[in-house]
């Protein structure tokens, strides 16, 4: 990014070459501090050093002490700025001064250096305002003459003074040119530093399309720290309607990477599958890998739920997940459930199947006795009423099985609506009952109306077939002498109206299928009492057309109650 950028964070520039300005500063500064210490005390020691040296030699041409005078002293320091003197220790008395008369000065026994001197024979002391040289001064000091005497070489520090000042004009100079150095190499380690937050922040309002409200005014810190929280806002708004989109989806959807673990996968999977099951099936785990590789999309037309306990199908679509670089990073399975079309193709090829089984049989039978009567007629023999009889009766259960399979054709079709009215549940049932006396009467049937509603809203014509259909499967089905009962009672929600036997019973795996078109328990049975396996799908499209259920419970030797819902909407109770 460029430092001319309008989008250059300049406010954190500052701050940032600030700071590191600061840092660079207080680290120069105690460095240059430390550095004039240590060159100081060097200069000091170094001093010392040469103070010690002199008096090695001065001690080397002591006189006895009573000898000992202020010429002596002043001999020693001659030609040189040195201060040379001559201590008792015991009464810290100067009895020799080079500069001075030793009579006039005070005693010395409190001075730092001849304390030093007396208790570890040697010392040394840097004194600011000396009064011998009217300056600061440096002191040396031994203890000499068997512990009687100590002898003192003091010097001014002028020289040490013109030398810190040079020293100082030097370090100043140096660090002159190196704090421009540095801050020039700070001033540009600071905008690398800082340019990916410039870069960020543009990125973060391309993103957006703007800055963020209350951002404008702040700096970039603080609006890079909006513009995160937008996205953040943001993304969270997309993942939450990714995933009301996900868990909406009436498929099952699932994507695993390219090392076969999940990405992710939504409700519906969850809920119709166990992903251990699906992950560990062959068929799909070949079909995401061929996929994964190749990077073509692929289909498995009919995929059996792995799910223990269900008989779902599923056709399951495979496409690649790929980068925008074509790169494929994943795999996702789109899982259609063809559960009802395998159903509805399963009973277009029954129902073709029996419909043309249930007409040739009629049909044969037909023509075998009109074969008859021809060769009787062509042999002159007397046709035998028999022969027409049962070509009579063929043919009306074929005229009948034709009248069954277009009722449910105009039934599934919904061209004709139903024409409902206001009807009395006992007398219309009492009126059906009446009507199929010959069916039950012939049996010795009992048939019993029960009716604690008072209205119900129907098609007259298409009750009239559900109870005709019921009541008449319950006589056939059952005993003589059996008793069947029609009671109509509601619940919170529906008018209901149940059929009941006290017949065989049907087995638990017919039950589901019976409502099938052409479906039959006893096929043998069926047709010996002149069923057409229509009745009850008849009956199911009727009570569905009104907007109901229809349900149906039996136990083997106890009988069968089918059940019709209507719901309470569409009827009106009378109280």
């Amino acid at each position: 990014m460029s430092w001319i950028s309008p989008s250059f964070p300049w406010r954190v520039f500052a701050r940032t070459l600030g700071v590191q300005l600061l840092l660079i500063a207080v680290s120069v500064g105690a460095t240059s501090i430390a550095a004039r210490h240590f060159f100081r005390e060097g200069f000091l020691l170094q001093i010392d050093r040469q103070l010690q040296d002199l008096i090695s030699t001065v001690v080397k041409d002591l006189p006895p002490l009573e000898q000992l005078r202020d010429p002596w002293c002043a001999e020693k320091a001659r030609g040189s700025s040195f201060r040379v003197s001559a201590i008792l220790s015991v009464n810290g008395k100067d009895i020799c001064d080079s500069h001075y008369n030793s009579a006039d000065l005070p005693l010395l026994a409190d001075r730092a250096e001849v304390i030093s001197a007396i208790e570890e024979g040697s010392g040394k002391s840097v004194r600011e305002a000396s009064y011998s040289f009217k300056e600061s001064a440096i002191y040396s000091t031994r203890l000499v003459a068997d512990g009687k005497l100590v002898l003192r070489v003091g010097v001014p520090l002028s020289l040490l003074r013109e030398t810190m000042s040079r020293f100082d004009r030097s370090l100043a100079s140096i660090l002159a040119v190196i704090g421009f150095l540095v801050a020039a190499m700070a001033a540009w380690h600071s905008g690398i530093l800082v340019s990916p937050i410039g870069r960020a922040l543009e990125k973060a309002v391309s993103v957006l399309g703007q800055i963020p409200l209350g951002a404008e005014g702040t700096n970039e810190w603080a609006r890079l720290e909006s513009s995160l929280e937008a996205i953040q806002r943001v993304r969270q708004s997309e993942i939450e309607e990714h995933s009301a989109l996900m868990g909406n989806l009436p498929e099952a959807v699932l994507a695993l990477d390219t090392a076969m673990n999940p990405l992710f996968y939504n409700s519906k999977l969850a809920m119709h599958f166990s992903l251990s099951a699906v992950l560990e099936n062959g068929a799909v785990r070949s079909k995401f890998e061929q996929v994964l590789s190749s990077g073509e999309a692929t289909v498995i037309h009919e995929f059996p739920s792995p799910q223990a306990g269900t008989d779902r199908t599923y056709s399951v679509s495979i496409s690649p997940l790929k980068r925008e670089n074509s790169a494929v990073y994943g795999a996702m399975a789109i899982f259609h459930e063809i559960t009802e079309l395998k159903r509805a193709e399963r009973q277009r090829t029954d129902f073709v199947a029996n419909a043309s089984h249930e007409l040739r049989t009629p049909l044969a039978s037909v023509k075998g006795f009109a074969d008859t009567i021809l060769a009787y007629m062509d042999q002159g023999k007397p046709i035998e009423k028999t022969f027409v009889e049962r070509i009579a009766k063929n043919s009306d259960r074929l005229l009948g099985l034709v009248n069954h399979m277009l009722e449910i054709s105009e039934l599934e079709s919904g061209r004709n609506p139903f024409n409902k009215e206001d009807l009395v549940p006992r007398e219309f049932s009492e009126r059906v009952v009446k009507q199929l006396e010959s069916v039950t009467g012939a049996k010795s049937q009992v048939v019993e109306v029960r009716a604690d509603v008072g209205v119900v809203h129907a098609d007259p014509t298409g009750l009239e077939q559900v109870l005709v259909n019921l009541i008449g499967n319950a006589s056939k089905y059952s005993f003589d002498g059996s008793e069947i009962k029609v009671t109509w009672r509601e619940s919170q929600e529906a008018v209901i109206l149940e059929v009941s036997d006290n017949g065989p019973g049907i087995a638990p795996e017919h039950q589901s299928r019976l409502f099938e078109r052409f479906y039959r328990v006893d096929k043998a049975r069926s047709r010996k009492v002149g069923g057409s396996g229509l009745g009850l799908a008849i009956v199911k499209h009727i009570v569905q057309g009104h907007g109901g259920r229809v349900s149906l419970k039996s136990a083997l030797d106890e009988g069968t109650t089918v059940k019709c819902e209507f719901p309470k909407r569409l009827c009106t109770i009378l109280t």
